[in-house]
């Protein structure tokens, strides 16, 4: 049997009114542009905007990845790879700016 590790979430946050929280949640973790993924439903039902629209009034910026599904192909799984090493390297210019 192969071995794996798994390191889960620095945080998990829940009940009534916890969204609202988020940007207060994402300071604490010094994560001020995350990068948000959602499947196309959850997008489309409004949570795009809801999500961008928090952090934006919080005034951080978010990278958001809307394109996943179930069980994805390969290739929707090489474009997410390919945008989050976008991302990171759109934030470390971004930091480098700012040092």
């Amino acid at each position: 049997m192969k071995t794996f590790s798994f390191t889960g979430a620095k945080k998990i946050v829940f009940g009534r009114g916890s969204f609202a929280d988020l940007p207060e949640h994402l300071a604490e973790q010094m994560v001020f542009r995350p990068l948000v993924v959602l499947d196309r439903t959850l997008a489309e039902s409004g949570f795009r905007e809801k999500v961008s629209g928090l952090l934006e009034q919080a005034g951080m910026g978010c990278v958001i990845y809307d394109k996943t599904e179930p069980e994805p192909p390969l290739e929707l799984a090489d474009e997410s790879r390919t945008s989050s090493e976008l991302f990171v390297a759109s934030t470390m210019s971004v930091k480098a700016e700012i040092g």
